[in-house]
């Protein structure tokens, strides 16, 4: 089995258990980390680029979803270098307060700011 058969695998099997993400929340989340004049910067290593790739915060080959709670914009370097480590950079290079105020009403990001033991708190947001 190539690899790119064993990934195609290991997403249908995450799909099995939960929908995937949908093109409206990842183009909501990677229209943030976009810069004026063009590009989007990785939360990562925080470079600019033309894309970011899809990245599964906790990967698939560990049990991982492809629920936008578990996907995270990495340039392709970050996103490969990355090997099997778990760590949200994006969560932690725009912190809680800005996808709780971005968009409160999102059910999406309601689920990704609780994932990390937050309080959603709609009614507060500006």
């Amino acid at each position: 089995m190539t690899a790119a058969q064993r990934r195609k695998s290991r997403l249908e099997t995450a799909r099995a258990f939960y929908p995937g993400h949908s093109p409206r929340e990842w183009t909501w989340v990677l229209s943030h980390m976009a810069v004026p004049g063009g590009g989007f910067q990785c939360p990562r290593c925080r470079g600019l680029f033309d894309s970011l790739h899809k990245d599964h915060i906790i990967p698939l080959h560990k049990g991982g979803t492809d629920t936008i709670e578990n996907i995270q914009p990495l340039c392709r370097r970050c996103n490969l270098s990355k090997r099997g480590e778990s760590i949200n950079w994006l969560a932690m290079a725009v912190g809680e307060r800005w996808l709780r105020d971005s968009n409160p009403h999102n059910d999406g990001m309601k689920k990704y700011v609780e994932s990390f033991g937050y309080e959603w708190e709609a009614d507060n947001a500006r």
